[in-house]
């Protein structure tokens, strides 16, 4: 299981998946053949680049309580294709929409940024940014906080989860150079879940390897590992080859350890030889 599945890249997965018509579905096998941690790597990773972002924003928002980080990885900076996939996908499995499940478990501002995230319409990836509509963010950005006696989320979303990653790069570095470290503004200015999203969105922007290296430690450091968290990145930034080379890199310079040697101090058995065959 760990040498087919951990080795074959999005597509590949997808097209194993479709083609497995054995004990009800690829799935359904792999939760009968494994179990714990190790059966969750195997599912996520068999679900593919999309459809596991369905896993993982359900079981954000099963039983008591919201998993928060999981839920803003799982639909965060998706594209539009990607989210409205997502969406459909999320319907047959569950048999209730995203958005629904995302409203049970979020409230005010907050709800409002995570359903503007599922109904998304922005450029495509390969669409450079125009600067005078960066600057224009950049003015709306600062008007919405520091330039007023409190803040205006609902245009602070619009603008996060309306511009594709090349715009929202320019507008961040524009804004820390017109009125200091946007990082900063976000985390004076926001709290709770509505920050971590916006942070989560901005970093990955700015540098999305040093982002995803600090979020593989997050789940490793401290009392205990988080495993599903631990799961959930790997599996992700396993799908990009590139990427992932470049989050091993910078883990290696950030925390003077090798991300192998990490995770391996941190699992064991099958489930540990899964996560290493992701991250080789």
């Amino acid at each position: 299981m760990i040498r087919v599945l951990a080795h074959r890249d999005g597509p590949t997965i997808d097209a194993i998946r479709r083609a497995y018509h054995h004990g009800g579905g690829l799935v359904k096998t792999l939760e009968s053949e494994a179990s714990g941690d190790f059966r969750t790597v195997l599912v996520a990773t068999a679900l593919g680049p999309v459809e596991s972002n369905v896993f993982w924003a359900n079981r954000a928002v099963a039983g008591m309580g919201t998993d928060e980080d999981m839920l803003t990885e799982a639909i965060m900076g998706r594209t539009n294709a990607d989210m409205a996939t997502m969406n459909q996908l999320y319907q047959v499995r569950y048999g209730r929409s995203l958005e629904t499940a995302v409203r049970s478990d979020l409230s005010m501002k907050t709800e409002d940024l995570f359903v503007m995230a599922l109904r998304v319409q922005k450029p495509e990836e390969w669409v450079q940014p125009d600067m005078r509509a960066v600057a224009n963010d950049v003015a709306a950005l600062y008007g919405a906080t520091k330039g007023r006696l409190g803040t205006d989320e609902t245009a602070v979303s619009g603008i996060m989860i309306r511009s594709n990653e090349a715009h929202l790069r320019a507008v961040c570095n524009e804004y820390t150079r017109a009125h200091g470290d946007i990082t900063k503004m976000i985390r004076s200015e926001f709290s709770g879940h509505m920050r971590d999203a916006f942070l989560f969105i901005v970093e990955g922007a700015l540098d999305k390897a040093k982002r995803d290296a600090m979020l593989l430690e997050a789940a490793m450091k401290g009392f205990g590992t988080k495993d599903d968290h631990l799961i959930m990145r790997v599996v992700r930034i396993h799908w990009d080859k590139r990427h992932l080379e470049n989050v091993k890199l910078t883990y290696q310079n950030l925390y003077k350890k090798e991300l192998s040697k990490r995770i391996r101090g941190e699992t064991s058995g099958n489930y540990r030889e899964m996560l290493l065959s992701l991250i080789q």
